[in-house]
């Protein structure tokens, strides 16, 4: 299950590389669905350090993609 987590981050910047860095509608839509995907994966995983250490890992993903809102959602599920 992490490993799927990882390959969907890493997914998220191929997708980007493969624009050449073009911001894009589809490509806006498509990293949010990945990351939408992501977030919703990693609580079904049981040990309580690696759920922290993949929320903080994907708020890293989506400030790197601009994604400012699905970071601070990821931050403040990582808090609480």
């Amino acid at each position: 299950m992490v490993t799927l987590i990882y390959k969907a981050a890493g997914l998220m910047f191929k997708a980007r590389k493969i624009n050449k860095n073009r911001i894009t509608n589809k490509l806006i839509s498509f990293l949010q669905a990945t990351l939408a995907f992501c977030f919703i994966t990693v609580p079904v995983l049981e040990k309580s350090h690696l759920k922290l250490k993949l929320y903080i890992y994907l708020s890293e993903v989506a400030l790197s993609n601009n994604l400012i809102s699905q970071a601070t959602s990821l931050i403040k599920t990582c808090i609480t």
